[in-house]
C-alpha cells in the first residue's frame, strides 16, 4: 500500500499527472487504507484489498488500452 501511495503522489506532483483525476482517487484510497491497516479496523484491511483489486484492475486496464 505504501508502495502505490507513493507512486500515485509521484504521479500527481512530480509527473504533472493532475488532469487525471483516477490518481487522485488512488492516492485518496491508498492513504485512507494505510491508515484503517495501521489502526488494525477491519474496515482498513476490506479497504485495502478493495483498493489493491481496483489499482490491478485499471492497470491491467492501461496496459489493454495502449498495448492494443
Amino acid at each position: 500500500m505504501e508502495f502505490n501511495a507513493v507512486f500515485n503522489l509521484a504521479e500527481v506532483t512530480i509527473l504533472g499527472d493532475i488532469a487525471d483525476f483516477n490518481n487522485f482517487i488512488m492516492l485518496v484510497l491508498s492513504l485512507l487504507s494505510i491508515i484503517g491497516l495501521v489502526l488494525m479496523k477491519k474496515w482498513g484491511a476490506a479497504l485495502a484489498e478493495s483498493t489493491l483489486s481496483y489499482a490491478f484492475a485499471f492497470n491491467i486496464f492501461n496496459i489493454i488500452y495502449f498495448e492494443l
